[in-house]
Order: structure tokens, then sequence, then C-alpha cells
């Protein structure tokens, strides 16, 4: 026999009476986990009634028949299918959530759940009370019920007990819980955590312990370097760091805090300090001889400078505070004598034991002191200085050694800190209104800090003219002068030239003839020239004043 409920679930407590046709045997026998067995039977048809539903269920009150052979050998199987009880639609399940005083409370939860499942095979529903502080299960089925709060009304606390009530297909099916205690106003716990700077910290892990209840709650400071807490009752709580941020010393103390009743926040701070090693570096040569007098670059793992420190008197350097974590030494100037060591060193800090950076340099090779040379650049004619010309300077074999070396105010430059040795130094362009110089200049600098000095003398471009305007008492350049070039009868060959920074004014290129350079506007503060210069461009390209 097997007995199930309309949803398939095994039926327990089903019982069942098997009659013979003709009357001669009757068994009757109660389901277990939904099965039956009526055994040795004799041949003949047998009748099977259901005699006893299981609670909560309708009885099936079709009789089925059955035929045994005991020459077949065959189980012979009977199924019958109940179904729940439900309750009477006036007669649903109902709840009141209650306070002390026997009045409703609205937005109570409560879980119910039954053993087996009703008609559409549901086991578990959730209900909220009204602000009547009443729920409803409107159709419920015959059995029992277990409930339980899972939510508390505001203000309330959780009534935790877990209630059963049989639910009955006539009587009143209605349950009361109270809510026994009210809650005490809620506060709020902020921990903020900083370093000595005042400066947030991360990543602190905090346990705050209730003095009342004993119960520990844990929580972390975020990016901001605040911890908080909600919903916490009034009362002493003790706060203890159990985990400090990366870098900072874990605070061992225990704090005590009491949230009091009408101050909904309650903030505290709590400081950490860094967490701190030593470091040594230690300064030797080859040969294992200290050196005193290197310099060193110690930065943080962001790349920022701590500092640059020199080894003393027995090569080394003792750093004593440095916050835990990773940095990289460089350094920066070798001791007297001994070449730098490129090599950038890393280092770990730990609080555990010293961190220990060992540098080794060395021997200068010793060079022949380096040499300066002087170029000077002059009007090959005249031998005045010219400015603004550049050179190139290369080995004899060609290698660049300056790319551009540019004559200053005084026609000269200083090119310095260039090893013994024969270079060549080529012309690149000319100051205005002259011819590059096209032949290498061959230079010969003997070093041991000796000056070579060099002329470069440059022709200046045939039918080309310079005047310098300058100040007549100071000699000072004049910038912004405003000339013409016209021919003696007047006529404007050449406008709107100017005197630049260095008081000249540039003409180019004149056929050979007779000129005269008019003065157009003077610069701001000076008079006018009103006498024309009259000047003559001979055919090999020289300029004569004539007045």
């Amino acid at each position: 026999m097997h007995k199930l409920s309309a949803q398939g679930q095994p039926s327990t407590g089903a019982q069942f009476k098997l009659t013979k046709a003709d009357g001669s045997e009757t068994q009757t026998k109660t389901t277990e986990n939904g099965q039956l067995f009526f055994e040795d039977l004799t041949t003949g048809r047998y009748l099977v009634t259901e005699t006893k539903a299981p609670a909560g269920y309708i009885l099936d009150q079709t009789p089925q028949t059955l035929e045994v052979n005991d020459k077949a050998r065959v189980n012979q199987v009977a199924v019958f299918v109940d179904q729940r009880e439900t309750v009477a639609p006036t007669n649903p399940l109902t709840i009141s959530a209650l306070d002390p005083n026997g009045n409703g409370i609205a937005g109570a939860v409560f879980r119910l759940f039954i053993d087996l499942p009703d008609d559409q095979g549901q086991t578990t529903w959730y209900l909220t009370t009204d602000k009547n502080g009443l729920a409803i299960l409107p159709k419920a089925v015959t059995g029992q019920y277990h409930i339980q709060m899972v939510k508390a009304p505001n203000g309330y606390q959780l009534n935790t007990a877990v209630y059963t009530m049989a639910v009955d297909q006539y009587g009143p099916n209605h349950l009361n819980i109270v809510s026994e205690t009210i809650l005490d106003e809620l506060q709020t716990l902020q921990i903020r955590k900083t370093d000595t700077q005042g400066q947030p910290l991360a990543g602190a892990v905090f346990d705050v312990v209730s003095m009342a209840t004993g119960k520990v709650v844990q929580v972390e400071s975020n990016e901001e370097g605040l911890a908080e807490l909600n919903n916490l009752s009034a009362g002493d709580y003790e706060v203890t760091e159990v985990k400090a941020p990366t870098g900072y010393r874990l605070d061992a103390q225990v704090h005590r805090v009491t949230l009091e009743k009408g101050q909904p926040i309650t903030a505290m701070t709590i400081q950490n300090i860094t967490q701190n090693g030593p470091l040594t570096i230690n300064k030797t040569a080859e040969s294992g001889q200290t050196l005193a007098g290197a310099f060193f670059d110690v930065r943080n793992q962001q790349g920022d400078l701590v500092g640059n420190y020199q080894t003393d008197a027995n090569g080394q350097i003792k750093l004593t505070d440095l916050t835990i974590g990773d940095y990289t030494v460089q350094e920066t100037k070798a001791p007297d004598g001994y070449q730098i060591n490129a090599k950038t060193f890393k280092a770990t800090i730990s609080d555990q034991h010293t961190s220990t950076v060992n540098v080794i340099d060395q021997k200068v090779t010793l060079e022949v002191a380096p040499g300066t040379l002087v170029i000077h650049n002059v009007d090959q004619r005249k031998q005045t200085p010219l400015v603004g010309a550049t050179s190139r300077l290369e080995t004899a074999a060609g290698k660049v050694v300056r790319q551009q070396i540019v004559i200053g105010a005084a026609g000269q430059v200083v090119v310095d800190n260039l090893k013994a040795g024969d270079y060549q130094l080529i012309q690149t362009t000319a100051a205005t209104a002259y011819r590059v110089t096209p032949t290498p200049i061959a230079v010969k600098i003997q070093g041991n800090h000796e000056i070579t000095p060099i002329t470069v003398g440059n022709f200046q471009i045939a039918g080309s003219d310079i005047v310098n305007q300058v100040d007549g008492n100071t000699n000072k350049p004049l910038v912004g002068a405003k000339y013409q070039v016209q021919s003696p009868r007047g006529k404007v060959l050449v406008d709107n030239l100017k005197s630049d920074e260095r008081g000249h004014v540039i003409i180019r290129q004149l056929p050979p003839a007779t000129y005269r350079l008019v003065e157009v506007s003077a610069p701001i503060g000076y008079d006018t020239i009103k006498t024309p210069i009259i000047f003559i461009i001979t055919e090999n390209g020289v300029t004569k004043v004539i007045q």
C-alpha cells in the first residue's frame, strides 16, 4: 500500500482495512513513511478500504479491489491519494503582535512554516502585521504551524521564541505574540582612526564589546579613517584595535566609552604611531676599506626623497627611524678618488631587524685634466668682433663633441672641460651679412687646464652693409630706428629697415652705386638724424662712406 498527499509526499498515520471478498479474512494496519504491507495472502479477491486519514487530510472513501494469485507470486500495489483539509474561510490563521500593554504594533514580520506542504506545495509563509498589529494567513490547512518573529517593529526588541499552533478546521486559530521589552533609544558609535598628524588611516580593525551583554562586533575604518557602528543600546563599551593599518603599530590599549541616552552619536579618536625600523648603509672600496664622504639618496616606495646622507668615518650611514616598507638607495657622490656606483639598491624596512645595504666603489683611473677652448669671431678685414655665428666641434675622427657653439655678445665663446687631444671646428652659420668659413679649423687641446685660443675670420657678403645704431653718449645699441636706402636724387630703393636688439641695420646685396641712408624715425626718446649718410658700394663689394 502507498499513501501519498496530493503533492506526492508520503503520508504517515493512515489506517487501512483489508477484507477478502467472501468476508473470511480481515486485517487492519497503519502506514509508516507512506507505506504498509499485507503479506502471505491466499488466492482470491480482496477489498482495500481507508478507515482513517492522516491528521490534516480528508479520508479517501473509495475502496480499491485487488486480485491475489498465490501461484503468480506478484506483488499487488494499491495507491491512495488524500487531499489536505482546508481551514474554513471564516476561520483564518491570525497573529497579533502586541506591546507589553496589549496594544497592537505594526511592522512585525513573522515566518510561518509547516511540516507538510499544502495543496499548492507551499510550506513557508512570511506575514507582516498591519497598523492594528494583525497578520492573517487567509487559508491555512489543518496541521501544526511553527511561528517565529524574524523582524521586530521599530523601537522593539526581537522576540526570538518559536511558537507552535495546531490549526483546527473549526476552532479559532489565533495567536498573540508580545514583544516584551521596548528598546532604548538606539545609539551610533563613531571611531575615527588617524596618525599622529591627524591624517585619516584606512584598514584598522576594532573589536567593540558591550559591557552589558558581552556581545562582540568587529568594524573596520574606511578611506576616510571612519569606523561606524549603528543601532547600539546606551551603555558602556570597550574598543580594542585588533589589526593596525599597514605601516603602523597596533594600539594595544583598551578604550572605554559610554553611549549616553539622548546623545545619538558618540565619537572617539584613536591614533596610531608609524611602525619604524633601522637601515644601515655600508660604503667600502673593492679592497674592503671603509670609505667616508660618500653621499646617498634614500627614497620611499612612492619615490619621495627621504633624505640625502653622508657616510661617516666608518663608512656608514645609520638611519634608525624609517617607516616600515620598501626603499631605494642611490649613490649621488663618491668619495674623492672613487667612481660612483650607479646601481640602485633596494631595502625593505622591518621593525624586527636592521636592514643593511652594502655599496662598493671602484677607484678612479687617473686622467689628464681637461682643457679649455676660446673661439674669437671677427670681420676678416676690419678685425672687429662678430656676434651670432654657430660652430660644431668634432674630434679628429669626426665624433661630435659639441653640437652647437654660439658666439656671444663680445664676439667670443668659451668651450671648457675638453679632454686633451686633436679636434676640428666647423662653422655652421656665420654672423649676419657674412660668409661661412668653409674649411674646418684644426684645434689641439693641451689639457691640464690650459686655454687654447683660436680666431675665426669671416668676410662680409659683397654689396651688404651693416649700420650700427647707438646712443651718442653711452654707445649703447638702440632698437627700433627706421631707415630707407635712397638714390642720390631721393628715390626710395629699400624701405622699412629697422635696427635690431644689437642696434644693427642690415642692408643686403646692393649693386655698385652711390646711395643715401635716411633715418625715417628714431627710437623712442631720441631725435631723428636729419642729415642723410652718403655711401658708395664699389665694384668689389666694398662700402665707402663719403658723407
